[in-house]
């Protein structure tokens, strides 16, 4: 955001050698299992980029807004392989205006930049989970869930702030980086899931919600479903928290998706022991996917890229829009309030 500003000397030029090692170390870390989001590196090394390319072809200021924005949004797009959403994020998040020009510029570097990873990054869903329907009950449900979530989310966005605000600086993290990652080594080894940006936490709750196992040490297979899901959410906030207070630098946007998806997950199995008294037995695959867009929407205050992102990330069909509108619409509402 300071660079797309680049409203200081330091914002509009930042030292190139520093925000490259920046960049590389936050992959280092997030590879060896801290329990960040991979894409702020990405994005950090297209708006660097972005800047520097402005500035050698002399482009107005705000051109050279535009360019910056949009190349951080290509790293986005790049990473995940979602062009669409990369565009959202740049309109919504960076620029926060929607112009035809704005829009053309962002849909074409986000569509050009994700083309080009296609040289190293697979075009494979990033999520494997089930689709979701459009009839009444889902559309009902989904609704509800971002209802319940959206405070929740907005909570989990306040805490992430105040750790970042008190994050560990100069010689503090000589020794509470290292600490973080220990005791979040410690927990993965009952818990193996909450290492790394959060995927291996969200497809376990897709897994659960369509059925299937999962490989969890000898001490956690004797849980149940929903003891595991509400272990597994608590654990993975509490590292994600640990971590950035400690002084690591990353995103919160997939920890954010993987316990949107946990809450959804939770909550739709609490429903399922009570069915028979709703009337109808809730489908814990939209619970999962309503949780994430919900839980995504309200803890990034952007509900069009959570929207985008969730579709794009789980490859929704069109029948996915509207329970997954709804949802957002509840949390943003819930939340918000």
């Amino acid at each position: 955001a300071a660079a797309v500003r680049a409203n200081t000397s330091v914002a509009r030029n930042p030292p190139f050698k520093e925000g490259v090692a920046h960049a590389v170390l936050q992959i280092i870390a997030v590879g060896t299992g801290a329990p960040v989001g991979r894409e702020v590196a990405p994005r950090e090394l297209g708006a660097l980029f972005a800047g520097r390319i402005a500035d050698g072809f002399r482009m107005d200021d705000d051109t050279r807004r535009v360019l910056v924005a949009c190349g951080a949004a290509a790293g986005l797009a790049g990473v995940y392989h979602v062009p669409f959403a990369g565009a959202i994020f740049a309109l919504e998040i960076l620029l926060g205006v929607f112009t035809v020009r704005h829009a053309a510029i962002a849909i074409a570097v986000s569509a050009i930049a994700t083309l080009t990873a296609r040289i190293s990054v697979s075009t494979e869903t990033f999520y494997w989970v089930g689709q979701l329907t459009g009839d009444m009950a889902t559309i009902l449900w989904a609704g509800f869930l971002g209802l319940l979530i959206g405070p929740f989310a907005a909570g989990f966005a306040r805490a992430v702030e105040a750790a970042e605000q008190k994050r560990c600086q100069r010689q503090q993290v000589l020794w509470a980086i290292p600490l973080a990652l220990l005791l979040s080594g410690v927990v993965a080894i009952w818990l193996p899931q909450v290492l790394g940006n959060g995927r291996s936490a969200a497809q376990s709750a897709y897994n659960i919600s369509m059925g299937q196992s999962l490989q969890l040490p000898l001490l956690a297979q004797s849980l149940s479903p929903l003891l595991i899901c509400v272990v597994l959410l608590l654990a993975k906030i509490g590292v994600v928290l640990l971590t950035l207070r400690s002084g690591v630098f990353g995103g919160t946007l997939t920890p954010a998706l993987s316990i949107g998806a946990l809450i959804g997950l939770l909550l739709g199995l609490l429903a399922q022991q009570f069915a028979p008294d709703l009337g109808f037995e809730p489908s814990l695959v939209a619970s999962t996917l309503a949780g994430s867009a919900a839980f995504l929407a309200v803890s990034m205050n952007a509900p069009l890229t959570a929207l985008a992102l969730v579709i794009g990330f789980t490859g929704q069909s069109l029948a996915a829009y509207l329970p997954l509108c709804m949802a957002v619409t509840m949390g943003m509402g819930s939340g918000l309030w």
